[in-house]
């Protein structure tokens, strides 16, 4: 952003500068052909510096984007693979649920059976 800024603020100071010597030469010049061959000039430097500055710019900020870019698909890479890693507990731990629910349902009945069993064998003493 500070570049940006920094860019900006390179033109505008040259085109300060450029319109201050315009106006020294128009009002110290004698001859007004010289004058206007000189703003030609001027406005010709300041035209090539505004496209130099504009190109460099331009460069710095698709170098830049590049960067970010690449720096993006890495950072990405390792989220997707931290996201890959945390589907795969969690279909571990689905899978543990269900078997963990299959116990308990025949630690129930196991239970019942025994329970019954109990019984029985108490009914047995009695007789």
């Amino acid at each position: 952003m500070w570049e940006i800024i920094s860019g900006i603020c390179c033109v505008l100071g040259l085109l300060i500068t450029i319109i201050v010597n315009i106006v020294a030469m128009i009002r110290f010049s004698t001859k007004q052909e010289v004058a206007l061959d000189s703003l030609g000039k001027a406005f010709t430097g300041f035209k090539d510096d505004i496209k130099n500055t504009i190109s460099d710019f331009k460069q710095d900020v698709d170098n830049k984007i590049k960067d970010v870019k690449e720096d993006f698909k890495e950072h990405l890479g390792r989220v997707e693979k931290k996201q890959d890693k945390h589907n795969n507990v969690i279909e571990r731990t689905f899978a543990l649920e269900k078997v963990q629910s299959v116990q308990e349902e025949q630690i129930k009945v196991i239970n019942h059976r025994v329970h019954d069993l109990e019984i029985k064998e108490d009914q047995w003493k009695f007789l």
